[in-house]
């Protein structure tokens, strides 16, 4: 089991596969409430385990506490916003933002500066799903481009630009619909 995550106390109902946030160990003072510190993805059931994988890379402090013997853990509610930090977003075309004669894209994203958004973060703008056809489960997303956060970002909201010359599976159609964007890598 080195090297691997595990959930140590499994709540009922688990299933290979399902989303759980990670929280810290220590409660937020003057709280019963605990920050949310990671997302993961079950991946095999154990007998009083779940072995998971990282889909937001947990702080290395809690992520030793993990591996050494799990950290509070609950399931993602499919109807509610899945938020760590600045792992997520979710991104939208702007009204009048996609111009056919420009290379450039602008996409709004639904966090900013108060989630840890950065001038000059990377995300993966993300299409459809990949899914097990055995297990019926999503293994991943499509990639399709990524974009660089410009600055003035803002408190809860920024702008990140995609080049549509370097990403042509990014289309008009895809812009339009909106999704998912995964934080990728730290800007300046």
């Amino acid at each position: 089991m080195e090297g691997k995550l595990y959930i140590g106390q499994v709540p009922l109902g688990t299933k290979r596969g399902m989303v759980y946030l990670i929280l810290s160990r220590d409660v937020i003072p003057g709280t019963t409430d605990r920050v949310q510190v990671g997302a993961v993805r079950g991946v095999q059931m154990h007998e009083t385990s779940l072995e998971v994988v990282e889909l937001c890379r947990i702080p290395s402090r809690q992520r030793d506490a993990l591996a050494a013997g799990g950290l509070p853990a609950v399931p993602h509610v499919e109807d509610k916003r899945l938020r760590v930090g600045k792992c997520f977003a979710i991104y939208e075309l702007p009204r009048g933002g996609w111009d056919s004669s420009r290379a450039l894209v602008d996409l709004h994203l639904d966090i900013g500066a108060g989630d840890g958004v950065k001038e000059g973060d990377r995300y993966e703008i993300q299409g459809d799903p990949f899914a097990d056809p055995i297990n019926q489960i999503v293994t991943g997303f499509e990639p399709l481009g990524q974009c660089i956060v410009q600055s003035e970002v803002a408190e809860e909201h920024a702008t990140c630009r995609l080049d549509k010359r370097q990403w042509p599976t990014f289309t008009r159609d895809r812009a339009l619909t909106g999704g998912w964007a995964v934080f990728k890598a730290r800007g300046r």
